[in-house]
C-alpha cells in the first residue's frame, strides 16, 4: 500500500491506524476523509487546536460531531495524517450505491466517505496502490434503500 483512505470523526480510529503504517511503512500517505456537513477534525488540523465546527445532517453519520477540548486525538492525526479531503453528501450516495453495485456490499455512510475521497483523489494518486477502510454497515435498511434509490438523505 502507498495510500490509505481513512474517514474520520473523532479521530481514534485513523490515528492509531496512522501511527501503525507510519511506524512500519513511514513513506504510506494517510488520507483522512470528512463530509462537509462535519468538517469537525479538519478544522481542528487546520488551526492547530480543538474548535467546533458546523454538525448538519450526513449520511456519514459516523463522523459527525465535534472534538472534545483536549482531546487527545487530535495532536496524533496532525502527526500521521498527510491530508483531509472534504466530500459532499452527493458524492457519499454514489460511492455508496457503487460499492454495492459492483461488490454486493451494504456500507454505511461512513465507510462511503472514505471511498468517496479515493474517487475523488483518483487523478492525483495515479496508479499507486491504495487502500480504502471501509469502516462499517451500520445502516438502517430503510436509510440504504433510499441511498440506493438516489436520495441522499
Amino acid at each position: 500500500m502507498e495510500v490509505i483512505y481513512c474517514s474520520i470523526g473523532g479521530g481514534g480510529l485513523i490515528g492509531g491506524m496512522g501511527a501503525y503504517f507510519k511506524a512500519v511503512k513511514p513513506g504510506v500517505e494517510i488520507i483522512g476523509v470528512l463530509p462537509v456537513m462535519s468538517p469537525a477534525m479538519h478544522l481542528c488540523m487546520a488551526v492547530g487546536k480543538t474548535i467546533d465546527g458546523p454538525v448538519k445532517p450526513s449520511l456519514s453519520d459516523g463522523t459527525a460531531g465535534n472534538l472534545e477540548p483536549g482531546s487527545m486525538t487530535l495532536p496524533l492525526c496532525q502527526k500521521v495524517v498527510d491530508q483531509t479531503i472534504l466530500v459532499t453528501e452527493e458524492e457519499i450516495g454514489d460511492a455508496m450505491r457503487m460499492v454495492h453495485k459492483e461488490l454486493g456490499l451494504k456500507i454505511e455512510g461512513a465507510a462511503g466517505c472514505a471511498f468517496a475521497g479515493v474517487l475523488r483523489d483518483r487523478k492525483r494518486i495515479g496508479n499507486k496502490k491504495a487502500c480504502v477502510v471501509i469502516c462499517g454497515s451500520n445502516i438502517d435498511t430503510e436509510k440504504f434503500e433510499r441511498v440506493l434509490a438516489g436520495q441522499n438523505a
